[in-house]
């Protein structure tokens, strides 16, 4: 049987197997690993209830609190996208990441304040939420997070094999004479993707785990993606991991 595996996946054992253990110490908190995937999925309610959508982007301009580790667990549970941004990166370089995701939403800590203001005027249509306190022109957290908590999702609606899925991944990502490294350990799912980034328009290098060694016939499957490739017009090259 096919499961698919996610961070998701993962909260729920550790909330069922380990309901009462401290999973997160934050500062002074310390949060149940129940606690925290409840705190999850109130995060997610909040997200939906604010309009983002699956295949959406939620930017996070934060230290490594445990708001951070809520969203790599919330976001994904309503299908939307994770961009978290890089603390020590000065705002000019933040600029060109956040302006090509084009988040629907962005946390931040209040430190990181004039950075956001250096932002704002490139991403119209994007909601600011403060993370701790209040600030002029943005929502607050806490206020955001005084909900219920929203259902947990079933997983198994997940197809993580989707090649239609990879695509669209890839034609987001990719333009014409960009460049994409594909890595995994999977050759089916490896070479699904390798294939649509060069269809979105990307020359591809394809990384296999002992690309040599795994054979197909005599020609191994890194090869045989490569040609591939080269038939979508594409230029491809197998690296050994």
């Amino acid at each position: 049987m096919f499961v698919p595996l996610t961070p998701i996946r993962c909260l729920m054992r550790a909330a069922d197997q380990y309901p009462r253990k401290v999973g997160v110490v934050c500062g002074e908190a310390r949060i149940t690993y129940q606690d925290f995937e409840r705190h999850c999925r109130i995060f997610a309610g909040a997200l939906r209830e604010i309009g983002v959508g699956a295949g959406e982007r939620v930017a996070v301009l934060s230290f490594n609190t445990r708001v951070l580790l809520e969203a790599y667990f919330a976001v994904p549970m309503i299908g939307a996208v994770l961009v978290p941004l890089n603390v020590r990166l000065h705002a000019a370089e933040m600029l060109r990441i956040v302006a090509h995701c084009s988040p629907k939403v962005l946390f931040y800590e209040p430190d990181f304040s004039a950075t956001v203001n250096e932002l704002r005027e490139s991403i119209p249509g994007c909601r600011f939420i403060v993370i701790d306190g209040e600030q002029k022109g943005a929502d607050t957290f806490d206020r955001l997070m005084n909900r219920e908590p929203i259902p947990l999702p079933d997983l198994f609606s997940i197809d993580e094999q989707a090649i239609e899925n990879n695509r669209r991944v890839a034609e987001r990502f990719s333009m014409t004479g960009r460049k994409a490294l594909v890595t995994g350990g999977s050759v089916s799912i490896g070479r699904e993707i390798a294939l649509a980034f060069a269809d979105a328009g990307a020359d591809v290098a394809i990384q296999y785990a002992r690309a040599a060694d795994i054979a197909v016939g005599r020609t191994s499957a890194a090869e045989e993606t490569v040609a591939a490739i080269a038939g979508r017009g594409r230029m491809g090259v197998a690296i050994d991991a």
